[in-house]
């Protein structure tokens, strides 16, 4: 009766344990646009890029700011994949020399932070110069699969922002 008990309580426990460890797999997730993954260490390189005073680095409304201008570049990045609109060397260079010059901290960020960013405000850019950008970047956040960690909020598609749950 024992072994039986085993055979049956062990099974249970390994999937609850499983089940248990999946659950955190999102935990260092702060945003994920279709297949890419943002955690809150890039937010916080990109707010410390950005050169936000210390004193509003973690407020939410903050956080949440950075988080939309993440989720609305990610859409386009996947809308302009599918509508073959390509991002040039040129259009990262660009959106290099302007982040350089509106940002005195851009330039001492790591290497992925300033890509996050350059990346961001060259899909950004683009988008704006297309004849029908507006719509564009609407269909590009109705199409996109978004999470956000529900500790920031949750991403509001009508407003085109992360706003504070409930």
């Amino acid at each position: 009766m024992k072994h039986r008990l085993l055979t049956i309580l062990l099974p249970l426990a390994a999937a609850s344990l499983t089940a248990g460890c999946t659950t955190f797999t999102d935990n260092n997730v702060a945003a994920r646009i279709n297949d890419v993954e943002y955690s809150h260490e890039d937010l916080s390189g990109i707010i410390n890029a950005i050169g936000i005073p210390e004193e509003s680095a973690n407020d939410l409304d903050t956080i949440r700011s950075v988080t939309s201008t993440l989720v609305i570049a990610g859409a386009l990045n996947d809308y302009f994949g599918e509508q073959s609109i390509e991002i040039t060397d040129a259009d990262r260079d660009a959106a290099t020399q302007g982040l350089a010059g509106s940002l005195p901290t851009f330039l001492e960020a790591p290497d992925g932070v300033q890509d996050l960013l350059v990346d961001a405000q060259a899909h950004l850019t683009i988008a704006s110069a297309l004849p029908n950008g507006a719509q564009a970047q609407l269909d590009a956040i109705n199409a996109a699969d978004v999470y956000i960690d529900p500790r920031i909020g949750t991403f509001d598609s009508a407003t085109n922002a992360v706003v504070a749950l409930g």
